[in-house]
């Protein structure tokens, strides 16, 4: 008898062990932000077209309208490289780099790697982004390039 109750207790613990071993866990890791937010940038591998651009509150949307904004970051970087196709002769953008992801602010503040310090906004419909481009190494038409830019960007 005494073998019986124990064959049956030990049947009955380790059946309460498999039930529990296949349950997961009630807290998973949530997504890094900095993982979300370049889910967001990279838009599904679509490039990012012009809605609008202005440089010192003026429209210049027509010289921008062939632009196409490529991002291709990977989880687990802050760095999310970028091409630009369509690009008007003088433009504030190299016609590839990377932005780096602040570490303090990454929703909302990034570098790109010639130091320009931008101010984004992203969602799955939209891509905003301010800077105050000055850099004149390397442009012939300096007037043309520098000052405040906003580029306001949606889906391809």
């Amino acid at each position: 008898m005494k073998l019986t109750v124990r064959t049956l207790f030990v049947l009955a613990f380790a059946a309460v062990l498999m039930t529990y071993s296949g349950c997961k866990k009630s807290k998973s890791e949530a997504e890094p932000v900095t993982d979300q937010q370049i889910d967001l940038l990279n838009n599904g591998g679509t490039s990012w077209k012009v809605q609008q651009v202005t440089r010192d509150g003026n429209d210049t949307t027509v010289v921008w309208q062939s632009f196409l904004f490529t991002l291709a970051g990977v989880h687990g970087s802050t760095s999310v490289p970028y091409s630009c196709t369509g690009r008007p002769t003088t433009s504030c953008w190299e016609s590839s780099g990377s932005l780096i992801l602040s570490a303090t602010n990454p929703t909302t503040q990034m570098t790109r790697d010639d130091g320009v310090l931008i101010t984004y906004s992203v969602t799955s419909t939209q891509l905003k982004m301010s800077f105050t481009f000055s850099n004149t190494t390397g442009y012939s038409r300096v007037a043309n390039v520098t000052g405040n830019w906003v580029f306001t960007l949606i889906p391809n």
